[in-house]
């Protein structure tokens, strides 16, 4: 297929992909503009203050910030038949009129090995896993979600030592940016694109997460599968929880340790030593070495914790959170 003669990009969605694309755009010469939403305009990006909204201001990006897309009645006065959509991270489902005003000419960028881990929290669901596969894929968008014919996919490996979400997301940054310019500019030189139908009888569905009613840890599980599920809630999310003496705790920086031997399940969660600001917590499967421990404000909760206290999640809060459906629109968690 080709998108005929594009002179327009409008960028549709947020996150750390936006803004860097946005300049490289404005570099290039390439007419664009940002529709946004609320919740994706006041995320800060990077190690800047600014939120999203204030740095495509300042590089002077005509930025859109709306509720709904489905909703607004400016968009047709930006798109035409020379307008591509490239959505990045989009709050919003499109409907069918909207997709109808870009008569085909709209298509998703999709960060995971499609057709694997659609839904949400993708990089999460794949360290519970340990899978290491990275995917680049540009989708066209119909009706029914995720449906389209993918035109463009690329594969990477994230490496080795990459355990938590912030490495999956600076794996996805190193490949995803010249990925994207690339499929700019073969839709600006009107290349032709081939179109792949997606193996569903390989599909996955993971749903979205919510990273503080969902982290949970229940310390019946295996040393591994706790230490992969800390792994999986640490940076950039609070880490993930249970609790000390009644109150709510966050861990983060674990390592499991076989050397102490198998503990029984009754032992599972009791700290059994401390060391050099750590603490060394009884699994199944040895010793988890935690080496950041807070309470939901932040403060170290190391240097009071005591061996012999036990780390544990009461039996309703983990049901709470087994059971839990995260939801979220333009405006953010609506749970």
């Amino acid at each position: 297929m080709k998108f005929g003669h594009i002179t327009k990009i409008l960028l549709i969605g947020g996150g750390n992909l936006l803004l860097p694309l946005g300049e490289w755009c404005r570099t290039e010469g390439i007419e664009f503009a940002v529709y946004t939403s609320p919740r994706h305009a006041e995320e800060i990006q990077g190690e800047d203050s600014d939120s999203l909204r204030e740095a495509l201001e300042k590089n002077g990006i005509d930025v859109h910030v709306r509720d709904n897309i489905n909703d607004d009645s400016e968009l047709s006065n930006l798109v035409s038949q020379n307008t591509l959509g490239l959505a990045v991270g989009p709050a919003w489902i499109f409907h069918q009129p909207v997709l109808d005003l870009f008569q085909g000419r709209i298509v998703n960028f999709h960060s995971i090995p499609l057709p694997r881990y659609r839904g949400g929290a993708h990089f999460t669901w794949q360290i519970l896993q340990r899978d290491r596969t990275g995917g680049l894929n540009i989708q066209l968008i119909e009706r029914k979600l995720d449906a389209g014919a993918v035109i463009m996919r690329e594969s990477y490996s994230v490496p080795d030592g990459a355990r938590k979400p912030i490495d999956y997301f600076t794996a996805l940054d190193e490949h995803a940016l010249p990925f994207l310019q690339q499929f700019v500019d073969r839709v600006l030189a009107e290349d032709e694109f081939a179109e792949t139908q997606l193996q569903e009888e390989f599909s996955l569905y993971m749903p979205r997460l919510n990273t503080v009613e969902q982290a949970f840890i229940d310390w019946s599980w295996s040393g591994d599968e706790i230490l992969r599920f800390v792994d999986a809630f640490d940076n950039p999310y609070p880490g993930a929880a249970t609790l000390l003496n009644g109150e709510i705790v966050r861990l983060k920086t674990c390592e499991l340790d076989p050397s102490d031997g198998v503990f029984h399940s009754f032992q599972s969660g009791l700290i059994v030593r401390k060391s050099n600001h750590r603490i060394y917590v009884a699994t199944s499967q040895g010793t988890l070495i935690v080496s950041s421990l807070t309470n939901e404000s932040g403060d170290d909760q190391i240097q009071g914790a005591r061996v012999g206290d036990r780390l544990h999640t009461p039996t309703d809060a983990m049901d709470a959170a087994m059971t839990f459906q995260a939801k979220y629109d333009a405006h953010g968690a609506r749970n």
